[in-house]
């Protein structure tokens, strides 16, 4: 961060803090009857909140709002974010169909080989009419408490990925938003420490003035300079 170190420059932040003290010397002066308040200090109270103000606008130039970035407007992040919200939605319909589908047909395949092998031991047996019928009955039955048990199946698995789907859409979502919270009091963390750095260096170019002020005058008092 570039700063006025310059002796020149702090002498015009000096005069431009006792101009402005001076011209609000009246709405400064202390209720009748009160002692009025010194005006260099008014003069250093103005100085200090020139410099602070100096170093707010100095900050927001450097932390402009989100210029340190933000996940939640990320690309890459809002790609992840809407794989978690399908998630969160569970197995699609088209999926469904597709899995149960193919459920049907191992489940039909394995009942067409259940009636081929039970009518080759029927035919082997002798087994014929209403007994052979409640055999191939039974066969059936099977199959379709099979498919009831996979129809099961898959809507356990579709409440079982909502349920993940959810769960891992907060933590992202919580996540996100802890971050960009943090990255914007970062920004604004960054504007309030510029504006103190150039507050504490608008003091330390005055006090060293000053200083260098006092020091002259008192050798020159040594040397015989001084006004009697």
């Amino acid at each position: 961060m570039a700063l006025n170190n310059t002796q020149e420059e702090a002498d015009a932040k000096i005069k431009a803090a006792k101009d402005a003290a001076n011209r609000g010397g009246a709405a400064a002066a202390a209720p009748t009857g009160a002692p009025a308040e010194d005006p260099r200090i008014t003069a250093m109270r103005a100085a200090r909140e020139a410099d602070w103000q100096t170093g707010l606008k100095r900050g927001q130039e450097l932390f402009p709002a989100e210029s340190l970035g933000r996940l939640g407007t990320n690309s890459d992040i809002q790609r992840v974010m809407e794989a978690r919200r399908q998630q969160a939605g569970g197995i699609s319909p088209q999926e469904q169909n597709l899995m149960r589908a193919q459920m049907m047909g191992q489940i039909g395949s394995a009942n067409q080989g259940a009636l081929r092998q039970l009518r080759g031991v029927q035919g082997a047996s002798g087994i014929q009419g209403a007994a052979a019928g409640a055999q191939a009955a039974d066969v059936l039955r099977s199959g379709q408490q099979a498919m009831l048990g996979a129809e099961r199946d898959i809507q356990m698995q579709n409440l079982l990925q909502k349920r993940a789907g959810i769960n891992e859409l907060e933590q992202s979502a919580t996540g996100l938003g802890k971050f960009d919270i943090g990255q914007a009091n970062k920004e604004k963390m960054g504007g309030i420490y510029a504006g103190l750095g150039e507050q504490m260096l608008g003091v330390s170019e005055r006090t060293g003035l000053q200083s260098a002020d006092i020091a002259k005058q008192q050798a020159q008092v040594s040397s015989g300079g001084g006004k009697k």
